[in-house]
């Protein structure tokens, strides 16, 4: 496991971990969580972002904003945005706000993990047939542009 720069993320094979160092999930700590989502985005490139809550006894609205945010960023970036180890009390409020619906939600860090080397081998092999494609036909978005200019 190699640390960032960030004192609650690091690297673990290509997932990137953000384990939340507080027991509230508020206003106040959602907006640090903001500000590392974005500086995580802007400066390091990732595949998977796992936020790990076990140590999370309370979400707020402004958590729960934060949550959405974080996933709304990650999505907009083809970076698959998971969390895990919530507990009883915050899943019930993840799923009667319906983030159920797209988030995804893993039991435990491991679950989740299992779950971003998926995605990350199924993202790999999209990349490489898609290079394969664009091997054997050429460009084709670059011969249309050429043809209509």
């Amino acid at each position: 496991m190699s640390q960032t720069k960030l004192s609650m993320a690091y690297k673990y094979q290509d997932n990137t971990i953000i384990k939340l160092p507080y027991s509230d999930f508020n206003e106040r700590t959602s907006k640090e969580f903001r500000f590392k989502i974005k500086d995580l985005i802007a400066n390091y490139d990732h595949f998977t972002i796992i936020v790990d809550f076990s140590k999370i006894n309370f979400i707020d609205d402004s958590g729960l904003a934060a949550i959405v945010y974080a996933w709304h960023k990650c999505s907009n970036n083809n970076i698959q945005f998971m969390v895990c180890n919530l507990n009883e009390i915050s899943t019930l409020l993840l799923l009667r706000k319906g983030l159920d619906k797209i988030l995804q939600i893993s039991f435990n860090l491991k679950e989740a993990i299992n779950i971003g080397n998926q995605y990350i081998q199924r993202k790999n092999r999209f990349d490489a047939e898609k290079r394969n494609i664009k091997k054997v036909f050429g460009d084709f978005d670059q011969d249309i542009k050429s043809k209509v200019a």
